[in-house]
């Protein structure tokens, strides 16, 4: 016996369980600690491929709606000279019909003088 009253056989079978409860729990706590640690790692893995088709997405609609506003743009640059174009045809006629109607008055003018003159 020892001095606290208990037998050292009884040490050694105490000692003998902490050891088999060791060698099974320590390698269930292993497992369960790496299965938690991958369930994280899974789940980081999947809000990061969740985040990058977001920003994907983002880009693709701000991409798209870029272009459609270039292509807005473009449209109305291409009214804004249509109608310059337009307005400079229609100022060359209004030109060209007063250049006639002078050479016609004129016109008339010296058929007039040249009637007048030979009466």
């Amino acid at each position: 016996m020892t001095p606290s009253g208990i037998e050292p056989a009884t040490f050694r079978l105490v000692e003998q369980c902490l050891n088999q409860l060791l060698h099974l729990v320590l390698p269930s706590l292993l497992v369960a600690s790496l299965i938690m640690i991958s369930l994280v790692m899974i789940s980081l893995v999947i809000i990061s491929l969740v985040m990058i088709s977001l920003v994907m997405i983002s880009l693709v609609i701000i991409s798209l709606v870029m272009i459609s506003l270039v292509m807005i743009s473009l449209v109305m640059i291409s009214l804004v000279i249509i109608s310059l174009v337009m307005i400079s045809l229609v100022m060359i006629s209004l030109v060209l019909i007063s250049l006639v109607m002078i050479s016609l008055v004129i016109i008339s003018l010296v058929i007039i003088s040249l009637v007048t003159i030979s009466l």
